[in-house]
Formats: C-alpha cells, sequence, structure tokens
C-alpha cells in the first residue's frame, strides 16, 4: 500500500526484530534506509500514474503525501524534474 505511513518500529515487529537490528539489518541487504527504500518506492508508483494521464494533486493524495508541495519537492530531489513537467511529457525516462 503506497499511501500508508510505514513505520520501523511496526515493520521490525512484524519480523520479531527491534527497530535499530531491523534498520541495521534492511541497510545491509538493500543498500538505503527502510524509508528511503518506501520513499523511493512510492515516488516510483508516483511516476507511472504520472505517465497515464493522472493529475499531480490526485497522485499526491493517492500515495498519502497531505501536501501537493512537499510531494513535488520529493519528486523533484529524486527525478530532477517536478511532477507536472513529467505528467505532460509521459514518455520523457524517469528511470
Amino acid at each position: 500500500d503506497p499511501a500508508r505511513a510505514w513505520r520501523v518500529p511496526e515493520l521490525a515487529r512484524a519480523l520479531r526484530l527491534g527497530a535499530s537490528s531491523f534498520a541495521h539489518r534492511f541497510h545491509a541487504a538493500s543498500g538505503e534506509s527502510p524509508a528511503a527504500w518506501v520513499r523511493r518506492r512510492r515516488l516510483g508508483h508516483a511516476a507511472d500514474l504520472l505517465a497515464h494521464g493522472n493529475p499531480v494533486n490526485e497522485v499526491a493524495a493517492r500515495l498519502g503525501y497531505c501536501d501537493q508541495f512537499h510531494f513535488s519537492r520529493c519528486y523533484k530531489q529524486v527525478f530532477g524534474a517536478a511532477p507536472s513537467l513529467h505528467a505532460r511529457q509521459p514518455s520523457s525516462p524517469l528511470h
């Protein structure tokens, strides 16, 4: 669920680990923190939704961002361009 607010303690409990142990093991396996991994996955999903013509404000809300401007800042940090630009140019390479 890309809109869910995933939290390290919750994920750690599901695996019967402490939060710190989970975070260290996750980073060792994936090369990034759990939060960075979730953010990257969420924004990748956003790119797909935008490429299919979904409006930026709807994509932001659908993925759990309560502020469209925060979503736009995060998106630009990952993809180097505003989501509105990618929504207008769905054929542009995002990955």
